[in-house]
């Protein structure tokens, strides 16, 4: 992968470090192969989460079978969260197209965020269900909490289910 004039490389590793996370751990494992100083992430954050709210303005690209496999939920009565690394301000301008969740619970929200277990288990713990018996739905690159899978801190019963985002072109 290429870089900008001040130097670096962007790669899968990079990449696979930032995509998912909150801003303020995704925004400097961007620019560190630029040399930019720690100032800088606060400003591109701050710029990135403005643009993004712009660009969500547009209804999102959602994955085949999510709307009804959310409509079939709720039609059972099965509590669901939505669990983001996004800060507040994306995840209220995402489901101001129609989302509906039992619990939402931004990046913002929490002290550590994914992959740690502490987002997963504030909102099982909102929802009033025991994560060992919850379900988790992963579509972006952080991945699933290592703490919530079988025999992990959530318990024998949590499971995991991996989305993929179609492919780049």
């Amino acid at each position: 992968g290429g870089a900008g004039a001040g130097g670096g490389t962007w790669g899968a590793g990079r990449e696979a470090r930032s995509v998912g996370t909150r801003p303020d751990g995704g925004i400097p494992t961007i620019l560190a192969p630029y040399g930019r100083r720690p100032e800088d992430a606060a400003w591109a954050a701050d710029w990135l989460l403005h643009r993004m709210v712009t660009l969500f303005a547009a209804p999102p690209t959602v994955l085949p079978g999510v709307r009804e496999l959310l409509a079939d939920l709720r039609t059972e009565g099965i509590p669901v969260a939505l669990v983001s690394s996004s800060y507040r301000v994306l995840v209220d301008a995402v489901l101001a197209h129609g989302f509906a969740f039992d619990v939402t619970l931004a990046g913002d929200a929490v002290v550590r965020g994914k992959p740690d277990p502490e987002p997963y288990l504030t909102a099982a713990r909102r929802l009033g269900v025991a994560a060992g018996r919850g379900a988790l739905l992963q579509a972006a690159g952080a991945g699933g909490p290592p703490g919530l899978g079988p025999g992990g801190r959530g318990g024998p019963g949590a499971r995991g289910l991996r989305a993929s985002p179609p492919a780049r072109r």
